[in-house]
């Protein structure tokens, strides 16, 4: 995570990078290490993890921060690839269909009456994107 400047450079040639970090409390971090950790590995586990957290904090600007606390791995991944550019985000959806409505309305030159849609006419979905 630190070191995007010299991945960058290894790569070489026009390349589009993404960084993203996955964060979470470290009380949540605990649990989460309590869960596949057992006696004495455990406390040294969450030291380390406290002291990676301290020194991934200080991660350049340019690296996109997700919290993880009380959300699921479909939550997260959707986040993640938004974030990159790889799936369309909501707004994208939203004006798309919104869009695709203005087209699909009759023109003035074939309808009495022409009406746009409505604001609450474009509905925003939370779950898997579709494209």
């Amino acid at each position: 995570m630190l070191r995007i400047p010299a991945l960058l450079a290894a790569l070489g040639g026009d390349v589009h990078c993404s960084a993203v970090l996955r964060t979470s409390s470290d009380e949540i971090a605990a649990q989460r290490l309590a869960r596949r950790e057992i006696g004495t590995a455990l406390d040294e586990h969450i030291r380390r993890s406290e002291a990676a957290a301290r020194r991934l904090d200080q991660a350049g600007d340019g690296i996109r921060r997700i919290a993880t606390d009380g959300r699921s791995a479909a939550e997260i991944a959707l986040e993640v690839l938004t974030g990159a550019g790889w799936l369309p985000t909501e707004s994208d959806q939203a004006r798309r269909r919104v869009s695709q409505r203005v087209s699909a309305t009759p023109s003035p030159s074939r309808s009495t009456a022409h009406t746009a849609p409505s604001a609450d006419s474009v509905s925003i979905s939370t779950g898997s994107p579709s494209t």
